[in-house]
């Protein structure tokens, strides 16, 4: 699913924060088509089925960068949906 993800560029130093966000975002539930954000519980159970050492300044990090990805997400969402109706609009 990695291909899905958009093309984000990042200071090579945080490189992996990005690669362990996609990963753990293949696990997001969605709710009414919208991505919720990973709990912390999620956020635990993926660094110890991954192996991964997880300091809290990245795992702040992580939270953040989801918070920003389910806002941004959300608010793309209802640009489509207004869209969508203004087309219906425009064509009745």
């Amino acid at each position: 699913m990695a291909e899905a993800n958009p093309e984000i560029s990042a200071p090579q130093r945080g490189a992996h924060i990005l690669e362990w966000f996609w990963d753990a975002s293949d696990t997001r539930r969605c709710e009414q088509g919208s991505p919720q954000r990973l709990t912390p519980v999620e956020w635990a159970a993926w660094a110890a089925l991954t192996g991964f050492v997880v300091t809290r300044d990245e795992l702040m990090i992580l939270r953040k960068i989801d918070a920003a990805f389910v806002e941004a997400f959300s608010e793309e969402r209802a640009a489509q949906i207004a869209r969508g109706a203004k087309q219906e609009g425009d064509d009745g």
